[in-house]
């Protein structure tokens, strides 16, 4: 596959949930599982799901006890508790957890002593890990969990740019900002993550790109290599890229090589929202096999020709658009208006990534149920803390469609609710009696808030949620909304509202939440479904709002070494440095007891339990029987019956194989070159012979690690140099 979506677990090895998950970085048994007590063999086969609202969860499980060398005996036992996940390391904990019941219709008076059993091997550990593919599989199939649309999204087309050569995109968002600098004959454009000033004294731009200086007269180019820079460019540059205001594609090879070895390089900036799609070469179309498509095979951009309409279909950040031709003009098309051959697509091609935005395709439903699931945290209260910086004093605008108003000149969202303010940061919610605090982490977050339109450039803070709380701790969580994702009118996933509001431009700029540019893919894969930023083209720089503005291992590109950056798994409470504490109840943490210790049964994981309590069996050949006084019965078919049971046996093949596909060794993430001091350029009027390389920035300084606790960073994104 030409995109390989990396997840994020070997990046990060922060503490994100309690210590009965952190324990163990992989599910610790298959299923079934077993144990003994008192001389019986208890098997306890995976649970089905019954019901889940991102929270509580009701299971139920086929189990057999068998004492000696008698016949088992059947029954099933019903499990509710409340998950916490972790979905870098792929497991569910069931916490607060309670088996209320359990039904052995043969087993006499054994039977309450047995649901004595269960309980007290459930309090001690059983059960209390297991694999979020196995419960993704099991959503599927039990229909559980719905897509939510987060509102009407806008899907004006971007800017649709086709290239066959090395290439850049600079986005400015909006029109260019010059602000002065220390140095009066330089201004800088502030609106931007690419690192551009302009020479008072001649009205010409220059651009950082890797270890070179590029040089325009007008900010939309041409652009070329420049053989000197204006005195003091280097040393603003310098220390731009150490307070971390701007990327200038050092880390992409590509480009590098091209600026110390020399050859072509396309340049293009763009004030509005545009896409990149760049081929290796002349664009080359390969046919799909089963369909009538035609894919572009020599691009990691998503490019179809359908020859029965003649129109191109390009894939942008989750969203379909078609145009007569590469040139456009470009309308966009609901994914349920797509030709009929695109669900047709073999899901093991290479253009089988592009399945997940191809609505009711098996593909797409799995990424709106992983568009669902929360990634989860427990916060002490006496170690949350939070700062909040504004551009000035706070200016509020009210949300449109709402009685609420949130601060516009403030890198996080601070909305104003009946005379308190809430503030989000890196997936917590902290209330205060006034903007300027003092900041306390919340129980509760105001309804109101989830109201928030796409339209409004704070809507992904409704993506993060107070699950519950105690006097010492709250549990926090956020679906992959908080970082990007939507769910459009078709059901299937994408990346971005399509809106695209005016920044906050004062002594600095805050930038407000963009949905192309950024060369993300929404794509299935062969460990699943990923909303991947930088996956269908290079990217110089990272998104500038909301959490994926600040350095974190999980998506920026000086850490990331330009792999795809598989955000709908990353943690963002890693930001926190394992200052994220959790203390489970003591009996959550006490571990299973010899007599008790859990090993992976030695039988095919074969049986399941119906809701209405009876125990059915999967044959070898295909076949099911039921379990009926003792013996299994061959069962006539029943077609909707046997269909559930089908589609049960096959969501459990489906989570094994992407148990073991997760645990395969996963590719070690690019380490960052600490950069080699350059020498200084000439300064102007005096060419060098021969281009000069830019000055090397010194080492970027890692961020501090807080002390113990949870401390909000500042929201100021600082003046410029």
């Amino acid at each position: 596959m030409r995109t390989r979506l990396l997840h994020a677990a070997a990046l990060l090895s922060f503490l994100a949930l309690p210590a009965v998950l952190a324990q163990e970085a992989t599910e610790p048994q298959g299923w079934p599982r077993q144990f003994e007590d008192g001389g019986e063999t208890f098997t306890v086969y995976q649970p089905q799901v019954e019901s889940w609202d991102g929270v509580s969860l009701s299971l139920r499980a086929a189990v057999s006890v068998q004492a000696g060398s008698a016949d088992p005996v059947y029954g099933v036992v019903w499990l509710r508790g409340t998950t916490q996940i972790d979905k870098e390391q792929r497991l569910v904990a069931l916490t607060s957890r309670d088996l209320p019941r359990v039904s052995f219709p043969t087993a006499g008076g054994n039977a309450s002593r047995w649901l004595g059993v269960l309980r007290r091997q459930l309090l001690q550990g059983a059960a209390r890990s297991f694999s979020l593919d196995r419960l993704e599989a099991a959503l599927a199939v039990a229909h559980v969990t719905a897509a939510t649309s987060a509102g009407p999204l806008a899907n004006e087309p971007p800017r649709v740019i086709f290239t066959d050569r090395p290439s850049i995109l600079v986005l400015i968002d909006g029109a260019p900002s010059l602000q002065a600098t220390a140095n009066a004959n330089l201004q800088r454009v502030i609106n931007t993550r690419a690192f551009i000033v302009r020479d008072v004294s001649t009205g010409r731009f220059y651009m950082a790109v890797s270890t070179r200086w590029l040089v325009a007269a007008e900010i939309g180019g041409p652009w070329a290599f420049a053989d000197a820079i204006p005195d003091g460019a280097g040393d603003l540059e310098s220390a731009a890229v150490n307070a971390d205001q701007c990327d200038t594609f050092d880390e992409d090879e590509k480009i590098t090589q091209i600026c110390e070895e020399g050859g072509s390089l396309a340049v293009y900036v763009s004030t509005e929202p545009a896409e990149l799609i760049e081929t290796d070469g002349a664009p080359r179309f390969e046919g799909v096999a089963g369909t009538g498509l035609q894919w572009m095979a020599n691009s990691k951009g998503d490019c179809f020709f359908h020859p029965a309409s003649g129109r191109t279909f390009v894939l942008l950040s989750g969203r379909w658009f078609s145009a007569p031709s590469r040139e456009g003009p470009w309308t966009f098309v609901d994914g349920s208006a797509l030709p009929p051959d695109f669900a047709r697509i073999p899901p093991g091609s290479p253009a089988g990534e592009c399945l997940a935005a191809v609505p009711n395709t098996a593909q797409a439903q799995e990424a709106a149920i992983e568009n669902e699931i929360p990634q989860t945290a427990i916060i002490t209260r006496s170690e949350a803390h939070l700062d909040v910086d504004y551009d000035g004093d706070p200016e509020l605008q009210v949300v449109e469609g709402t009685t609420i108003q949130y601060v516009v000149n403030c890198q996080l969202p601070v909305v104003l609710v009946e005379g308190s303010y809430y503030a989000c940061q890196d997936g917590c919610w902290f209330r205060a009696g006034g903007a300027r605090g003092p900041w306390i982490i919340c129980d509760a977050v105001p309804t109101v808030i989830y109201t928030i339109p796409p339209s409004c450039p704070i809507h992904y803070c409704t993506y993060v949620h107070v699950y519950r709380s105690t006097g010492d701790w709250v549990c926090c969580g956020y679906t992959p909304g908080y970082l990007g994702t939507c769910v459009a009118r078709d059901g299937c996933v994408c990346w971005g509202t399509g809106y695209h509001p005016k920044p906050w431009i004062g002594h600095v700029w805050i930038g407000r939440p963009a949905t192309y540019g950024f060369g993300c893919a929404v794509h299935s894969c062969n460990t699943g479904f990923g909303v991947a930023i930088g996956a269908t083209v290079r990217v110089g720089a990272r998104p500038w709002w909301g959490p994926l503005s600040r350095p974190h291992e999980a998506f920026d590109p000086h850490t990331r070494g330009h792999e795809d950056v598989h955000v709908n798994n990353a943690n963002i409470y890693g930001n926190w440095h394992g200052a994220v504490a959790a203390h489970p109840r003591p009996e959550e943490r006490r571990p299973a007891t010899d007599e008790h210790r859990e090993t992976p049964a030695k039988k095919p994981n074969n049986v399941f339990a119906t809701p209405q309590g009876g125990v059915m069996r999967r044959t070898n050949d295909g076949a099911w029987e039921k379990h009926d006084q003792g013996t299994w019965k061959a069962q006539p078919k029943q077609p909707e019956v046997q269909k559930k049971l089908e589609a049960e046996h096959q969501a459990r093949q489906q989570g094994q194989q992407r148990v073991e596909q997760h645990a395969a060794p996963a590719p070690k993430p690019v380490a960052r070159p600490q950069p080699a001091p350059r020498p200084q350029p000439q300064p102007r009027p005096a060419p060098a012979p021969r281009p000069q390389p830019r000055p090397q920035p010194q080492p970027r300084p890692q961020p501090a690690r807080p002390a113990p606790g949870l401390h909000g960073g500042s929201s100021r994104g600082g003046r410029n140099p």
